[in-house]
């Protein structure tokens, strides 16, 4: 049996537009946080953070499949992470 997902509400989702000439008109933000209480727990100077950007061209399954498993990600890794530099992009960093 399917567990059901409880919100929490440090997670969030919202519609902006995107970029022009961006394929899609509108992009969507989906943020989802480890529990301060666990990253505290582990003595992490911040909860992990996933944000996941949708630009388009999925339908709700497939983001409900991304948002599950950022929000299983987040559970189990609960300390922040270092940023880190990947072809001169610096990816990580904490807001």
């Amino acid at each position: 049996m399917a567990k059901k997902r409880k919100a929490a509400p440090a997670k969030k989702s919202s519609s902006a537009a995107a970029k022009p000439g961006a394929p899609s008109a509108h992009r969507e933000v989906y943020v989802a946080r480890a529990s301060a209480k666990a990253a505290t727990a582990a003595k992490a100077q911040a909860p992990f953070t996933i944000t996941v950007v949708f630009l388009g061209g999925l339908n709700t399954a497939q983001k409900n499949a991304f948002k599950t498993a950022a929000d299983r990600w987040a559970s189990v890794i609960v300390g922040d992470l270092p940023s880190v530099r990947v072809d001169g992009e610096v990816i990580g960093c904490a807001e």
